[in-house]
């Protein structure tokens, strides 16, 4: 009777293991939530990362620069103005650009 209690208390005590464990990996960012977006807000453009403005530069990946005033610079120097919607990677790649009304 003592084993069967015992047993009973072992796999109740695993899956409160288990299920703990699942909840800590819900915590972790998604990759869709590793973005920094494009906001136009007051007539200025301005960077979102996870809903919070951002004020300082940032390098992502292979030496780019995501400047707080909505501008990509590459390493050769090459600089890209993105536009309110537009959405870069932690890779440096632009992920989302918005439509123009007169595009198909």
């Amino acid at each position: 009777m003592n084993k069967i209690i015992a047993i009973i208390l072992g796999i109740f005590l695993y899956g409160n293991v288990i299920g703990q464990e699942k909840a800590a990996v819900k915590t972790q960012p998604d990759a869709e939530e590793s973005t920094y977006c494009v906001v136009l807000k007051d007539g200025n453009l301005m960077v979102l990362s996870e809903g919070k403005q951002v004020y300082q530069d940032i390098e992502l990946a292979d030496g780019i620069i995501l400047r707080s005033n909505a501008t990509l610079v590459k390493k050769d120097g090459e600089s890209i103005a993105l536009l309110n919607g537009d959405c870069v990677g932690k890779d440096g790649k632009i992920i989302a650009t918005p439509k123009k009304k007169n595009e198909p």
